[in-house]
């Protein structure tokens, strides 16, 4: 594949950059470590440049802990009941 003169990437770099999101790294510290920005890298983990013909994107999947909302996480007097009449 051949990219633009003033690419900042070469295939190495991209080949690192692939290993370092498989392996979990965060996309701020890859755009650190190459003295690229993170946009870049996120471009790259979502296949929007440099992309390789039969990967699945993204590489790396954001692991955002969400916090499951419970009925006993407010009072009982809080609760309302919801009636629905059409106009």
């Amino acid at each position: 594949m051949i990219h633009h003169w003033k690419c900042k990437l070469t295939e190495d770099t991209v080949e690192e950059i692939y290993i370092e999101l498989r392996e979990g790294t965060h996309c701020q510290d890859i755009a650190d470590m190459f003295g690229i920005s993170r946009g870049l890298v996120d471009h790259v983990n979502h296949g929007r440049s440099w992309p390789v013909t039969g990967m699945s994107y993204p590489i790396r999947k954001r692991n955002k802990k969400v916090k499951p909302l419970g009925n006993d996480e407010f009072p009982i007097e809080d609760r309302y009941e919801v009636s629905y009449t059409p106009l």
